[in-house]
């Protein structure tokens, strides 16, 4: 790798940095405000919050990952100094507009976003996979949580899987075919889990399945281009 290519993706890697960061401190906290008018609950504005900072600081990044990085470095340390951010700020000065007391789901998303990534680029050598299974974790639970607010309570609901379903299958597809569509519906599935985290089983479900179909069928791991008629 060249001294270009290393500048570059540190500069990206900064600017995603300072993205997320935006996120956490001023999008979602703007964000809560008018939730909170919206629905008059601060315990389910809190909760579309949190949604919301997956999609954004969780799926933008995901999205942009294996486009800008050819490593799980940059990766790997952003969500190392994300995980770091977000424990600290709960012990020191909560961001109360989506972190919740006791519930360290924010916490354990940031580091399970780096896990997915590393363990995307030790199992295929590429971060194909942790991409894939970050987004399940951050778009499809995000639209899940989204569509169980309707019902004013956060109970899984079949509902809100069939719609994490819809998005990941969309998602696994333009990633890897038919295992992305494969680890797509094992997501959601295990996604209802209530006795696990499910920023733990979801991402490593994705990776796992997807990494499988990598190594012993890669024909059925290559990427469908979606195109609307």
């Amino acid at each position: 790798m060249t001294q270009q290519d290393l500048a570059v993706q540190l500069s990206a890697a900064a600017l995603l940095a300072l993205w997320v960061y935006y996120v956490t401190s001023g999008i979602s906290r703007r964000y809560y405000e008018s939730a909170l008018r919206a629905v008059k609950d601060e315990g389910m504005a809190r909760y579309l919050t949190r949604k919301l900072v997956h999609i954004l600081a969780g799926g933008v990044p995901a999205a942009l990952t294996p486009l800008l990085f050819n490593s799980p470095v940059y990766p790997v340390s952003m969500a190392a100094l994300a995980t770091a951010y977000v424990a600290l700020r709960r012990r020191l000065r909560p961001m109360r507009w989506f972190q919740e007391p006791g519930n360290r789901n924010e916490v354990t998303f940031s580091a399970m976003w780096g896990v997915a990534m590393l363990l995307s680029w030790l199992l295929t050598g590429n971060l194909i996979a942790g991409s894939i299974a970050a987004l399940y974790m951050s778009l499809g639970d995000g639209v899940t949580g989204v569509v169980r607010s309707r019902h004013g309570r956060r109970e899984k609901m079949w509902d809100g899987t069939l719609a994490m379903l819809a998005v990941c299958s969309v998602l696994g597809l333009a990633g890897a075919g038919a295992a992305g569509l494969a680890s797509a519906v094992a997501s959601s599935l295990v996604e209802r889990l209530r006795a696990i985290d499910d920023n733990v089983t979801v991402p490593l479900t994705a990776v796992i399945i997807v990494a499988v179909f990598r190594l012993l069928a890669p024909w059925l791991a290559m990427p469908v281009r979606l195109s609307l008629p």
